[in-house]
């Protein structure tokens, strides 16, 4: 039956076609000189980012609510501008944040305001008044947490109606080599991806428990170099693990182990006056596609 519906689907292109133009879109303001596949992932890591934002979940037949998340790796050699090509993408999307940020943060005063009049303030709405109440909202981007950390922030985010969890993560090397609590990180994520629902735990330690969550979206970017996690025997054996049981079917995965070749300039005048002009149509590329971002982000809130 799986060999009849796969043809069925290549029948239909569905492994053919092409990107929707809106990625191909920002993959596209991408200038440096890295395969199309490393831009593609982050560019598509950082689209579905913005897209869990809003916590509108995808419904299936049978009525499942399934959030929006990705857990992407781009491991590529050192230098390779991994983490350049993810600053010149996020700059897409960043005015948008501001705008869910700033949201946020009325949910919060409103949140403070409440508490205030519930503890029978009588000036309630005075930020004087209400300020001993406020919260500031957890973080949207993250770089290190550790398992009940990560845990307790699913908790603390699902106050908002808005906004969701992304932890970049550009040293994947270190963290499976030098962080024991990493793999348990990998863990939740995994257990969180299908439908954002992680289960309590009850430990001796009071520490340790947790209520779990339920229809979280949460998404994760880790990139790296891979000489560490190619070829150190230890470290490649905790990586394949976490890659064949609990990531197998969950993530995107971009693998670049060859050198880039560098274009050949004639001289350094030529090179400087190439860069410059590609920086400035990729700044105007980012200028024009800031408004779709926002637009959406606007009509949404």
């Amino acid at each position: 039956m799986k060999h009849i519906l796969l043809q069925e689907l290549k029948a239909k292109g569905a492994f053919t076609k092409e990107l929707p133009k809106i990625l191909n879109d920002i993959v596209s303001i991408n200038y440096f000189n890295i395969p199309y596949r490393m831009k593609a992932l982050i560019a598509t890591s950082e689209l579905m980012s913005f897209a869990s934002q809003f916590k509108r979940n995808v419904i299936l037949p049978d009525s499942t609510a399934v959030p929006i998340n990705s857990i992407s790796f781009c491991i590529a050699a050192s230098g390779g501008h991994k983490d350049s090509s993810l600053r010149l993408t996020r700059k897409v999307f960043s005015p948008a944040y501001e705008l869910i940020s700033a949201e946020r943060e009325k949910y919060a005063i409103k949140a403070a305001v409440a508490m205030a009049k519930e503890s029978g303030e009588s000036d309630y709405t005075s930020e004087q008044v209400y300020k001993d109440f406020y919260e500031k909202p957890v973080a949207l981007f993250l770089k290190e947490v550790t398992p009940q950390g990560l845990i307790q922030y699913f908790n603390d985010n699902n106050k908002y109606p808005i906004g969701a969890g992304l932890m970049v993560n550009s040293e994947i090397s270190d963290e499976f080599n030098t962080n024991g609590n990493f793999p348990d990180v990998i863990k939740i994520l995994s257990e969180g991806y299908d439908l954002g629902i992680i289960e309590a735990s009850y430990t001796k330690g009071k520490e340790f428990r947790n209520d779990g969550v339920s229809g979280v979206p949460f998404s994760a970017l880790f990139i790296g170099s891979h000489y560490m996690l190619m070829y150190t025997p230890a470290l490649k054996a905790k990586v394949t693990a976490s890659l064949m049981s609990k990531l197998s079917r969950r993530c995107s995965f971009a693998y670049v182990p060859d050198a880039i070749e560098e274009p050949v300039y004639t001289s350094g005048a030529e090179l400087i006056k190439v860069e410059k002009e590609t920086r400035e149509k990729a700044a105007t590329a980012v200028a024009s596609l800031v408004p779709i971002f926002t637009d959406i982000t606007t009509h949404t809130l």
